[in-house]
């Protein structure tokens, strides 16, 4: 229940949907060669449509036009913010990267057209094509994808989210605040294998700038995608709790789960006042822990009828702060 979590803390709740976008623009930041790499990954997985992926050739040829345009760019408006139509329209259309290059010029127009549902009067362009309007004004931000049908839009637009906080996250001034990501299930959508590396460079410098990166997922599949691959080779700790029907043999084949390990899940799973999980950590050490609710845990997240009935009543009970009317109802 993360919209109870986030109103409780005073959070920033951003719900995504067709009639209220708000820009996530890829290009903004510093243009340098890191920030490069990343849009480069990030509209290779536009164009590639989830399914259609680019070829090494094209993704050769966007990279050199991005390498271009940053300085192209620079060169003209200095720091002002690009978005994404001034670079297809500009360079990827015109050619301009490659002057004397014909086949690079027709990949350029061809990859222009694989954008185009993200810039101009493309369907998405009102979540990408535009100055960025994503910020992180609380202490704790949550954002709902669930309104978005289309599963590509949702996992381009985490990867841009990712890259964003991630920027955010490294500024000195949050040095000493411990800081974490959260996504649950998104990354699955995520196919092509440049985001993936990208994301594994980004993780890797996480313990540097004390940021930690939490990844959630009901179905032992999704750590079989590129990004999956990726988190599950870097990750310092595993939570298992209670397997699906039929998940087994995959999870462990996929974890690599030894015979005791497996033994361990029958001990994992709802407990009446708690749930039990098998906690796996790097030095391989772990065990059974148990996740014991305190009445705050269970009043904003169970969904037993009584829960469900507080919080319908701590909604009548006005607009002030949640907490407040926690307090007023004596339900803590």
């Amino acid at each position: 229940n993360y919209r109870a979590l986030c109103e409780y803390h005073d959070g920033e709740l951003i719900v995504l949907n067709a009639n209220t976008p708000i820009y996530i623009n890829p290009f903004y930041g510093p243009l340098d060669p890191a920030h490069i790499d990343r849009i480069a990954a990030g509209l290779g997985e536009m164009g590639s449509g989830g399914t259609d992926r680019l070829t090494w050739t094209q993704f050769t040829v966007l990279g050199r036009a991005l390498t271009y345009f940053s300085s192209w760019w620079q060169q003209r408006y200095g720091d002002e913010e690009p978005i994404l139509e001034q670079f297809a329209g500009e360079i990827l259309d015109t050619g301009i990267f490659a002057p004397d290059n014909a086949e690079a010029q027709t990949i350029g127009k061809d990859l222009a057209l694989k954008l185009s549902l993200f810039y101009g009067d493309g369907m998405y362009a009102g979540f990408v094509n535009g100055k960025n309007s994503f910020t992180l004004r609380k202490n704790l931000t949550v954002i709902e994808f669930g309104e978005l049908n289309n599963q590509h839009l949702q996992g381009v637009l985490f990867y841009s989210l990712f890259n964003h906080i991630t920027h955010r996250f490294k500024d000195p001034t949050l040095r000493r605040v411990w800081k974490s990501i959260w996504g649950d299930e998104l990354w699955k959508l995520l196919k092509y294998k440049a985001t993936a590396e990208v994301m594994e460079d980004v993780i890797r410098t996480y313990r540097n700038f004390r940021i930690s990166a939490i990844f959630l997922s009901q179905r032992a599949e999704d750590w079989n995608s590129p990004v999956g691959q990726i988190i599950k080779g870097i990750t310092e700790s595993n939570l298992f709790l209670k397997q699906g029907s039929g998940e087994m043999p995959l999870v462990k084949k996929l974890f690599d789960l030894t015979a005791a390990e497996e033994d361990l899940f029958q001990y994992v799973g709802k407990q009446g006042t708690f749930n039990a999980g098998y906690l796996r950590l790097t030095d391989k050490k772990g065990g059974i822990v148990r996740m014991i609710p305190n009445s705050l845990d269970l009043l904003l997240m169970a969904q037993t009828p009584e829960m469900q009935e507080r919080r319908a009543h701590l909604a009548t009970l006005g607009t002030h702060p949640l907490r407040d009317r926690i307090t007023e109802a004596v339900y803590v």
